[in-house]
């Protein structure tokens, strides 16, 4: 191989790994919702799960009835969207309409009533 093939060769090894970048860092522009998930008498729910209809998962609360959405797509300054809570043993509220910031939380806490 020459010199030059192998500027070459390397260059082109360099390029396609920078192409690649990390595959497990989000890409593009994102926000998070969080919040708390808590009874009508005011105690946290845990086990509940919110949805936001812009990603594919949900968030499950914690024992707290804390949760958080992370890497909720945004198409441009802000997107809105629907953010929905269900739990076991209570009714399912209807849900909330958030406009979601790039780079920045919102938050969309829940109030639940017991079935």
């Amino acid at each position: 191989m020459t010199p030059i093939s192998r500027i070459l060769a390397a260059a082109a090894l360099g390029l396609a790994l920078a192409s690649c970048g990390n595959p497990a860092a989000p890409q593009g522009n994102y926000g998070t919702i969080f919040g708390v998930v808590k009874s009508t008498s005011g105690q946290p729910v845990a086990g509940a799960v919110v949805t936001a209809d812009t990603v594919i998962s949900s968030a499950p609360t914690g024992p707290d009835g804390k949760y958080t959405i992370q890497t909720v797509p945004v198409d441009s300054p802000t997107t809105t969207t629907s953010v929905t809570c269900a739990a076991q043993g209570y009714q399912t509220p209807p849900g909330q309409s958030v406009t979601v910031v790039s780079g920045k939380q919102i938050e969309a806490d829940f109030t639940l009533k017991p079935q």
